[in-house]
């Protein structure tokens, strides 16, 4: 299958594919786990943009630059002599904030490692697909092992709270994982009822074999 590319990815977003490419977006992302990550980083980043001119809008004028635009001149009397005062470049507000979306979108599309519990690393460790377990406020389940187009091979885990649920993904090697969101909700998920799988899927006797369980 042709790759997806951010271009396509970002249409998707914006309602703009034709039912066909459309289709073929949706078949993609569900065979893909790491193109539904790039599709999650891409809504982020329009977000942030949306969030960021919206600030700009809503950001009054400043004094004086109405006037400039308009071509007007303040002045200002010192002992009866009109002094006309040196006009003052206005700061380009539009261009720093321009630097400022950029710096935010580069940062959101590049992958973010975090840090997580010790709780959870040894369960990414030593739990087989299926299995559950729990900590002080929160419980976790182990959905799944894949590997990626590139080789990489991942686990996939998400945490519970009362709050919200967590997804993440710990991509590597035991003991050496770098952990990734890949989803919040504050809707409760389950490990059934989910949409299809990676086809890269692990089986048990492979997930074991990785592991070193076996």
């Amino acid at each position: 299958m042709k790759s997806i590319e951010d271009t396509m990815l970002s249409a998707y977003i914006d309602n703009e594919l034709g039912p066909e490419d459309r289709q073929k977006t949706e078949d993609a992302l569900s065979n893909s786990a790491s193109l539904r990550e790039r599709l999650h980083i891409l809504q982020g980043s329009d977000l942030a943009m949306r969030d960021a001119f919206k600030e700009l809008d809503n950001t009054p004028m400043p004094a004086g630059l109405e006037a400039l635009i308009r071509g007007e001149h303040n002045t200002v009397q010192e002992q009866s002599k009109v002094v006309p005062l040196r006009r003052k470049i206005p700061t380009p507000a539009w261009g720093i904030a321009a630097s400022v979306i950029l710096g935010v979108v580069l940062f959101l599309q590049s992958p973010q490692p975090l840090m997580v519990s010790e709780e959870l690393n040894q369960f990414a460790n030593q739990a087989t697909s299926g299995s559950i377990t729990q900590g002080d406020g929160w419980r976790a389940e182990l959905v799944m092992s894949f590997e990626q187009e590139d080789g990489t091979r991942c686990r996939e885990v998400r945490q519970h709270t009362p709050e919200i649920t967590t997804t993440f993904q710990a991509c590597g090697a035991p003991n050496d994982w770098e952990w990734q969101v890949v989803e919040q909700d504050t809707l409760y998920h389950t490990a059934t009822g989910e949409n299809a799988q990676p086809i890269n899927t692990l089986s048990i006797e492979k997930e074991q074999e990785w592991l070193g369980l076996q």
